[in-house]
């Protein structure tokens, strides 16, 4: 939706890894047919375009000689796109800072004062995506987690209350043998009635 308004050839958003003390890029997008690719490589806090505008925590520019400085090990891939101006924004929201979206171009002094400040306005919106998206993948993660120790759980249950060892086939064994499975894997308290001698 960006290149609607801010011209650009290049755009990723490169998150903050608390692991490592790095930036991890994590999609980039093109203008041409590659379009959105993943990626899942980290760049250096102090020695990247990402890296510097999150530390400084404002919109910041790099120029052609900037991104040369940087190198292989901080723009690998503005480096190989032959990029000559970045434009990079912190991804901040009211609970965090998460990272930097930033736009790049092949042309020397794309971006102008103008879209920096347009690209600054539509970054908090962003950062609430990022950060929505990173929520539903938490959640998304805890819940498979439980499904799996509720099976695990309900596995040993079954297990725990292996009746094949009472004898019997009778209507009302059968009665009993099928409440206590239900009941057993609850915390309910159980009040069990009889004459004294009957097997309670």
């Amino acid at each position: 939706a960006l290149r609607d308004v801010i011209e650009h050839d290049y755009a990723s958003i490169a998150l903050y890894d608390s692991a490592s003390g790095q930036m991890q890029l994590h999609a980039l997008t093109f203008t041409d047919e590659r379009g959105v690719r993943p990626a899942d490589h980290l760049l250096p806090l102090d020695n990247s375009p990402a890296g510097i505008t999150y530390q400084r925590g404002v919109v910041s520019m790099f120029g052609e000689a900037d991104v040369a400085g940087f190198g292989p090990a901080g723009a690998p891939t503005l480096i190989a796109e032959g990029i000559k101006s970045v434009c990079c924004v912190p991804l901040v929201t009211r609970r965090s800072q998460l990272g930097v979206l930033s736009l790049a171009s092949r042309t020397a002094d794309a971006f102008s004062a103008d879209a920096a400040v347009l690209l600054g306005q539509l970054s908090s919106q962003i950062a609430i995506a990022v950060e929505n998206a990173r929520a539903y993948g938490e959640i998304a993660v805890i819940t498979e987690q439980l499904a799996e120790e509720k099976d695990y759980l309900l596995d040993e249950v079954r297990l725990a209350h292996d009746f094949r060892e009472i004898i019997g086939q009778s209507a009302a064994l059968k009665r009993v043998l099928q409440t206590i499975a239900t009941v057993a894997p609850t915390d309910s308290t159980v009040l069990l009635l009889g004459e004294t001698g009957t097997g309670k």
